[in-house]
């Protein structure tokens, strides 16, 4: 399925956050340095299986993180790999950040940098009801090309409380796959956002004739990563590998 085909959001049902309530907004964000930071992913994590599923939750977005403010918001969908195809969505929506937790930088090598990010988020779900549920977001990006490495497997952990999917609960958050995908995370640093970034928009908007959508620019970001980890851009091989995943 491609990625149009993961923004649809259908089907009902679900486990753990499909079955939470509403609940209110995260705390404003504290004092706390960080740097400037923009960042992307594209990418999806696996639970723990206790009802003998395979659960997974995909994640699209983007941000920018600027001393203690963050700025960040996309999509998000939960499926379970076990269940027959066409695979219903047990949960989907959209997420927003709310809170900067935590910018641990590892290291950068030209426009991209490695680190983690940790966040709180709040999904709002709108498959199979709608729901405003608080989550903490933990963006891993390694720099293979270099080789600069966090310690940390690439992707993304979502924590839920109040579901399944939590430290101590049954199935667990959701982590990174192992082998981990690379390139499905990056941190751009400052110096990268402010100048192609603006040349990159006005040259988008000149030949779709309009603004690019975070999709736009998770994928962009993605093609950028690949070319600096292989030295060549993709080919249409290499976009299909990467809408592949999300099976």
């Amino acid at each position: 399925m491609d990625r149009r085909e993961f923004f649809k959001a259908v089907g009902a049902g679900g486990l753990g956050l499909a079955a939470a309530p509403v609940l209110g907004h995260v705390t404003a964000p504290p004092a706390l340095a960080a740097g400037e930071l923009g960042f992307f992913l594209s990418n999806q994590s696996r639970a723990r299986t206790p009802d003998g599923g395979d659960h997974r939750m995909g994640v699209f977005g983007s941000g920018w993180v600027s001393g203690s403010q963050v700025w960040g918001s996309g999509i998000f969908q939960h499926s379970n790999n076990a269940d027959p195809l066409p695979r219903p969505v047990l949960a989907g929506g959209t997420w927003a950040a709310r809170r900067l937790v935590n910018w641990s930088n590892a290291g950068s090598w030209g426009a991209f940098t490695a680190g983690i990010l940790e966040l709180e988020v709040e999904l709002g779900r709108q498959v199979p009801s709608s729901a405003a549920i608080p989550a903490r977001l933990k963006i891993v990006c390694n720099l293979g090309a270099v080789p600069i490495s966090t310690g940390q497997h690439e992707g993304f952990v979502l924590s839920i409380p109040g579901t399944p999917f939590v430290e101590g609960g049954a199935a667990g958050p959701f982590v990174p796959l192992e082998p981990e995908v690379p390139g499905t995370t990056v941190f751009l640093t400052p110096a990268t956002l402010g100048t192609f970034d603006y040349a990159w928009e006005q040259d988008f908007q000149r030949v779709h004739g309009r603004i690019p959508t975070i999709e736009d620019r998770v994928d962009r970001a993605w093609s950028l990563e690949f070319q600096a980890r292989t030295g060549r851009a993709p080919t249409d091989a290499d976009w299909l590998a990467r809408w592949r995943q999300w099976h």
